[in-house]
């Protein structure tokens, strides 16, 4: 069971179906394993609600847009932020991967 100190703003759920990422409108991201249903917290470092979220199709990272201005990937293993982009004064409002390319989109 997971707790949240803010409301759920976006859900990504892994190819698979074995984990789902989780983020609120404070900018904390979890992921949850749901053979175990661990939840682990990832990442406070959104400094405003997380718009939108997805995972890749390969079950490796996973991108996190947020009102801050900031697109976030991280390695969904070690949790540890792979790339940032910036968009100053944007928030995009959804975020996607290709399904057979290493592309992903907002």
């Amino acid at each position: 069971e997971a707790h949240h100190a803010a409301p759920v703003a976006s859900v990504g759920v892994s190819s698979d179906c074995l984990k789902i990422a989780i983020s609120t409108q404070n900018g904390t991201v979890g992921v949850m394993d749901v053979p175990s249903h661990g939840y682990r917290t990832v990442v406070r470092s959104h400094e405003n609600a997380v718009c939108a979220m997805a995972m890749d199709p390969n079950n490796r990272e996973f991108t996190t847009t947020a009102s801050d201005g900031t697109i976030r990937t991280w390695d969904l293993d070690s949790y540890d932020q792979l790339y940032e982009f910036l968009a100053p004064g944007e928030c995009a409002r959804c975020v996607q991967y290709h399904p057979t390319q290493y592309v992903m989109a907002c």
